[in-house]
């Protein structure tokens, strides 16, 4: 049949119907087939296939529970090797504690069905919730819990561990912090999310930027917690970096994600923008509600440095712990056991060195304008010693050491002291620069200290220096140019003791001298550099002992005013090898090696002359020889004595010097033997006293001689003697050892009383009167211009001047005058000498029978 138009157009439409058909019968089969598929996966998976509007969800249970849930948009299943392609996928994996889901989710993964092991094809990501807050937990129930994000790469879930790992990078998210790491592993079934290695955290702390660098970090939500391996942390700020470091770190979370405690093991190490560096075993560190710190507890040894451009401080502890206030700034450090703190400043060719030691300390610290903290108040307790030494260019250490059972200091700006207490056991020592060591104790001690340019490196010392009174040792006040400080004020009381070694001078060849000082209370002045006792001082050196009811010393002259009951005792300053030979000494008042004792109502001891002056009615004697009179000055320097009164007066001073033994051939001032008249101490053995009263006395020991000024009066046992002048000298005290048994010897041989006056102790040798002399005697009288009377023989040579001759008047013989008259109170007679040009008279009184 031939091909028309007609039939052809009907061939191309029958065709064109045949391939649709095709076409919608292929369509049909494939949809069938598609849906054939997906039917039969899960059947051979072991799924329940449920299908959804978000399209497949394959979940698995066990024992009732469901363990997880995938979510995915679509499978494909290949036809070998039971691997499947997941779309759009989403795992929900359900913990234990509290039913909460996990979620780990993706592009693309492909699932093996005979391993059950999912993996992600690119990026996966988890979200890690926290655990429900508990009933009891106040601060969780106001805040929601902070969500852990954690992209990861080429993600491994095993469905039958519930382990998801990676090997690859991994970032994650809490809050306002991010990090990345090197390998991660998730164990959905305990919770834990293990960082594997080079952990790297972004965070804030102190509301300041933060790195954080870690080995490992292990995630642990049931405990709530983040364990650390080797972290290490910095911190920028405008002042400098923050670092840390450790073993290992704990961090403890609150149920809202955040940071409440932190414990760190093995070489912890922390430093500070300010030089500030701690170490130490162990650290546990509590934080508040915003993660600032609010206590830091150091454990097992802590080592504490501070470096400045020109100081440097080292501390340790047994155990330490710093409080912080609500802006993460310190309050209170508190180091406790073994406490001890080192600080060396340099400056130039200066040099300071501070230690502190004790069972116990406490540091109260403020925040300053600069931002530093600046310490208030430190308390050391037990056993606290403060030591400090100086060295100067040029000039020999210069030490303080300061100790008690508790310290307290109270600092200024700039941590400059500004006051010290102390309690318990109290003791101060000091070395100057030149070698002189004083010491001070008492129950308690009290400093006030003033800032000055520059500070004497003597000061802390003045506590101790009352015992500078009465020696010759020179101080240095070189200015150390470390010390900013001086001190103001300075008190101690209770049992206090003050001593000071002066160590001579350079070359001398002296031995040390060391003088002591107690009371019940020191106080120090710097305004006029003087130390007050009170409370019974007594003072003590070799050369003199006193007590008062007040002394003050002035450290700058060295000069000491006691007042009040002052007894004093003056001791010979002889040396050591004439002690030791026997070499006599007539003695400040004849006394020899006998000490001198005054009483008087003050006191004034200068130290560079060597002179004590006593004020008030004073009293002086040594051995049997005294003085009495308003003021007395003694000069150990010269060996002298000054008695004499500042009002005017007649008769103020009076003295009384001891004579020999009444002998034979050594009488005192007595009246000529007569009828029916005693010899008055004849042969009673015992010494003769003179009593003198004058206006003035002035005694040197090199002449031994006394010397009394106007209105002289001489008692005696059996007579008075007037004079405007009289010099009364000493014979040498008798010696003793060797030369004393020659003295009993000779005393032997002249039929002497043994062993009398055998002290040594100096005796009247003679006595020169002068200016109107007037002697009165029982039955005698005489006048005369000048007197010397001699106690070895009992002679009296009087003599008168050019306008007057000497006379003697006796109520038995009459009166005899001439140039010399010269008698003796043993014999009747009366030598009469002179020249032919003076004429002698002798007036003979007739008894009537």
């Amino acid at each position: 049949m031939p091909w028309t138009i007609e039939r052809l157009r009907l061939a191309v439409m029958a065709l064109a119907v045949v391939l649709l058909l095709a076409i919608v019968g292929f369509f049909v089969y494939g949809r069938w087939r598609q849906r054939h598929v997906a039917q039969d996966l899960p059947s051979r998976l072991g799924f329940q296939i449920q299908q959804s509007t978000r399209g497949f969800v394959l979940s698995k249970t066990e024992q009732g529970r469901t363990v997880f849930t995938l979510h995915a948009a679509r499978a494909v299943a290949f036809k070998s090797g039971g691997r499947v392609l997941l779309h759009d996928v989403e795992i929900d994996l359900f913990n234990r504690q509290d039913g909460k889901a996990d979620t780990i989710s993706g592009k693309d993964f492909q699932y093996d069905r005979n391993s059950q092991i999912v993996i992600a094809q690119g990026e996966a990501h988890m979200m890690l919730h926290p655990p429900v807050a508990g009933a009891k937990d106040g601060v969780a129930k106001k805040k929601s819990g902070q969500i852990i994000y954690v992209t990861t790469h080429g993600l491994v879930f095993n469905q039958k561990t519930g382990m998801a790992t990676c090997s690859g990078e991994v970032d994650f998210q809490i809050a306002d912090s991010s990090g990345q790491a090197v390998g991660a592993e998730y164990d959905s079934k305990q919770g834990h999310l293990l960082l594997q290695s080079q952990v790297v955290l972004t965070t804030k702390m102190q509301n300041r930027p933060a790195v954080v660098h870690a080995s490992q970090a292990v995630y642990d939500r049931n405990e709530s917690q983040v364990l650390l391996q080797q972290p290490r942390y910095r911190s920028e700020t405008p002042q400098g970096s923050e670092q840390g470091s450790a073993g290992t770190a704990t961090i403890f979370l609150r149920q809202d994600g955040s940071a409440k405690r932190l414990d760190a093991q093995n070489k912890v190490e922390l430093s500070s923008t300010d030089g500030t560096t701690v170490k130490a075993s162990m650290l546990q560190a509590i934080l508040n509600e915003n993660s600032q710190l609010r206590q830091m507890h150091f454990f097992g040894g802590v080592l504490f440095t501070e470096s400045q451009p020109a100081q440097q401080t080292l501390g340790s502890a047994r155990d330490a712990v710093v409080f912080f206030d609500s802006q993460g700034h310190a309050q209170q450090a508190i180091f406790d056991r073994d406490v001890e703190f080192q600080q060396q400043a340099n400056a130039g060719k200066n040099h300071l060195q501070r230690t502190l030691t004790s069972n116990h300390l406490v540091l109260h610290l403020s925040s300053s304008k600069t931002g530093r903290q600046q310490l208030q108040i430190a308390n050391a307790t037990g056993n606290a010693v403060f030591r400090s030494q100086s060295v100067s260019a040029g000039h020999p250490p210069q030490e303080t050491r300061l100790a008690a059972q508790t310290l307290n200091a109270r600092f200024l700006p700039g941590n400059e002291i500004e006051h010290i207490d102390g309690a318990g056991q109290t003791f101060l020592r000091t070395v100057a620069a030149n070698g002189d060591i004083d010491t001070s104790s008492g129950d308690t001690l009290t400093v006030d200290f003033v800032t000055t340019q520059q500070a004497s490196p003597n000061a802390p010392a003045a506590v101790a220096r009352a015992t500078v009174a009465a020696n010759n040792s020179e101080h240095n006040s070189t200015n150390n140019p470390l010390t900013t400080q001086s001190v103001r004020t300075a008190i101690q009381t209770g049992h206090v003791v003050l001593q000071q070694t002066a160590s001579g001078k350079s070359g001398s060849g002296a031995s040390p001298q060391t003088s002591i000082a107690t009371a019940s209370r020191a106080d120090y002045a710097a305004t006029n550099d003087t130390l007050t006792l009170t409370g019974q001082p007594v003072f003590r050196d070799a050369q003199l002992e006193m007590a008062a009811s007040r002394m003050e010393v002035e450290h700058s002259t060295g000069k000491m005013i006691a007042t009040g009951a002052v007894r004093a005792t003056l001791r010979s300053t002889q040396s050591a090898q004439n002690a030791a030979n026997s070499v006599p000494r007539s003695g400040l008042l004849g006394g020899g090696n006998q000490p001198v004792h005054v009483i008087a109502t003050q006191a004034v001891l200068l130290q560079d002359t060597q002179q004590a002056i006593f004020r008030g009615q004073a009293r002086l004697w040594q051995g049997g020889n005294t003085v009495e009179a308003p003021v007395i000055e003694v000069s150990q320097k010269t060996q002298t004595l000054l008695a004499y009164s500042v009002q005017p007066c007649s008769q103020c001073v009076h003295s009384t010097f001891l004579g020999s033994p009444g002998t034979q051939s050594a009488p005192s001032l007595a009246a000529p033997a007569a009828q029916g008249r005693p010899k008055e101490n004849a042969s009673s053995g015992l010494p003769s006293i003179f009593r003198v009263v004058s206006e003035r006395l002035l005694y040197s020991d090199a002449e031994r001689k006394a010397s009394f000024l106007h209105h002289v009066e001489v008692i005696s046992s059996s007579g008075q003697l007037f004079a405007d002048h009289a010099d009364i000298f000493l014979a040498p005290a008798v010696p003793s050892g060797a030369n004393r048994a020659l003295s009993e010897q000779k005393k032997k041989a002249e039929n002497l009383p043994s062993g009398r006056n055998s002290v040594t102790q100096s005796s009247v040798e003679r006595i020169v009167a002068s200016g109107n002399v007037r002697l009165v005697q029982p039955g005698r009288s005489a006048t005369g211009a000048r007197l010397v009377y001699t106690a070895s023989d009992g002679r009296f040579v009087l003599t008168g001047d050019d306008s007057k001759q000497p006379k003697v008047t006796d109520v038995d013989r009459g009166t005899v005058t001439g140039q010399i008259l010269t008698f003796s109170s043993q014999q009747q007679a009366i030598i009469v000498g002179g020249t032919s040009a003076h004429t002698t008279i002798t007036r003979t009184r007739i008894q009537k029978k």
